[in-house]
């Protein structure tokens, strides 16, 4: 069997807060449930449950406005040993061991986001009733495929934030040196190796637990993986990619050596004012929104 616990979180908070529990011994797999005023879990229905503790608990968490506001999420965290009680654990319980890995499946599918298809080792563009995000039926079959491994912040294209750098992405015309500032999962990264075959691609990453991570999800792609670097390699740079936190965006990011830029992290419209007060010395080419997510092709003025 396999345990899991229920951890109510902040919107904001969840990203952030999957990566603190990633690196816990024992974690198997993290889904995230939004909360949007819907029902998000339905103990009775979702698994074949073993075990269901804290239904009041949980009941009682429907019954209040903060859910109702739809401003939390649910982090249904799989793991295997023992499960600290320092976080807003709301419910526990256990599932049959083949329910994680059919449930993972069932959750991840292949998407298409301009000119790529993103998708799990299991699909691909062939082989899927896939999601189309930013294409059209007749454009979908010829897509680039970049297949990411479940598991890692932002890995699949399901945050607008990613979709976002995707889709400027594919417009940039051929750059000879790129960084993916911020790699993660290295769905930026591997998207660009295979738009500019023979580009100089280089990573930054500070979480060193990302690393074996991107030099797998490489490796799914049949690419070798560059190296990953804590600090940004010296040199200038033909285009920088940063999906990144809106602070890390103000203070380093747009102190790079670089002659565009493609940034993500933006949340909304207060968020974006106050970014645009930074850009000194460079110009807005494109602007693109998606569920109040903004991303932004930047040029060197």
């Amino acid at each position: 069997m396999t345990a899991f616990v229920l951890i109510k979180t902040p919107v904001a908070d969840a990203e952030a807060l999957s990566e603190q529990i990633w690196e816990l011994p024992g974690i198997l797999g993290i889904e995230e449930l939004p909360a949007d005023g819907q029902l998000v879990f339905r103990p009775d229905l979702d698994h074949h449950f073993v075990r269901f503790d804290g239904r009041s608990q949980y009941n009682a968490w429907l019954r209040t406005e903060e859910y109702r506001r739809g401003d939390h999420v649910l982090l249904k965290v799989y793991y295997t040993g023992e499960f600290p009680e320092t976080f807003a654990v709301i419910g526990r319980g256990t599932v049959e061991p083949e329910d994680y890995l059919a449930q993972m499946r069932d959750q991840h599918h292949g998407r298409v986001i301009g000119k790529f298809w993103v998708g799990p080792p299991w699909e691909s563009p062939r082989r899927t009733s896939f999601q189309l995000v930013s294409a059209n039926e007749q454009d979908a079959r010829s897509t680039i495929p970049v297949i990411i491994e479940p598991g890692t912040a932002f890995g699949l294209g399901d945050h607008p934030t990613t979709q976002l750098c995707l889709e400027l992405l594919a417009s940039i015309p051929r750059p000879r040196r790129v960084l993916d500032f911020g790699a993660g999962s290295g769905v930026l990264a591997i998207a660009a190796a295979k738009l500019w075959p023979g580009c100089e691609l280089c990573l930054t990453e500070l979480d060193q637990q990302c690393w074996s991570n991107i030099e797998s999800n490489f490796a799914l792609n049949g690419l070798p993986a560059p190296p990953v670097h804590a600090d940004v390699p010296a040199g200038k740079f033909d285009l920088i990619l940063a999906n990144i936190y809106l602070e890390v965006l103000k203070s380093s990011v747009l102190k790079l050596d670089a002659k565009q830029l493609i940034l993500s992290g933006i949340l909304g419209a207060e968020q974006l004012t106050e970014f645009k007060r930074h850009l000194a010395g460079w110009r807005i080419i494109r602007q693109l929104e998606r569920e109040d997510w903004f991303a932004l092709q930047l040029e060197r003025c």
